[in-house]
């Protein structure tokens, strides 16, 4: 294995060290589905497009209407895909993570993703009710599906948040949807009638 700080520039062809090892173009290409009314997913599809594109992937962007893309993905119909998952750190695994759901119709575990020491993981958080302990299984999981990159994780955005200064008890939380707007309230004295 070549590491990056070893000075070593690889491209198509370049010479290895090692007896006569070449590195060659491998002609690949996927369909990358994307939910269609998102600008935002249109434009990052574009951009995975080029970087595939400048190692000899050939990616097909098919944008698709959310009805079709949920039947795709029950289905699991697809080559690639881009989502947008909301969902606290501390949030029940199973469903979308758990071998068991790999098969599952309909599930939410749509790429079929399957570990066994992900899956006693979350069979024990689902039972733990002590917070410290909790924290150390998330912990352990999170570091699973990291080493295991079973998703490309690519960004969290920033929300902004405005209220009229009459509006009280407003909290922004720092895990999505960042609000809860069942808290607000206006006084009596402020309410509009």
């Amino acid at each position: 294995r070549i590491q990056p700080d070893e000075g070593m520039s690889l491209s198509f062809g370049a010479k290895l060290p090692g007896p006569d090892l070449r590195i060659k173009p491998v002609e690949m290409d996927f369909d990358f589905m994307i939910y269609a009314d998102s600008a935002m997913y249109k434009v990052i599809a574009e951009i995975v497009k080029e970087e595939f594109r400048q190692i000899g992937v050939d990616v097909q962007i098919s944008p698709v209407k959310w009805a079709l893309m949920l039947e795709k993905l029950h289905k699991k119909e697809f080559d690639a895909c881009m989502l947008g998952w909301a969902m606290s750190w501390k949030q029940d695994l199973f469903q979308i993570w758990h071998s068991s759901q790999a098969e599952a119709p309909e599930s939410s575990n749509a790429i079929g993703y399957k570990s066994p020491e992900l899956d006693k993981l979350i069979d024990q958080q689902r039972v733990t009710f002590d917070p410290a302990k909790q924290k150390e299984l998330y912990h352990k999981m999170h570091r699973i599906l990291y080493e295991d990159q079973p998703y490309a994780f690519l960004f969290v955005d920033k929300q902004t948040g405005g209220y009229v200064s009459r509006i009280q008890n407003v909290n922004y939380y720092k895990i999505r949807p960042c609000k809860d707007h069942r808290e607000w309230f206006a006084p009596p004295g402020l309410a509009r009638k």
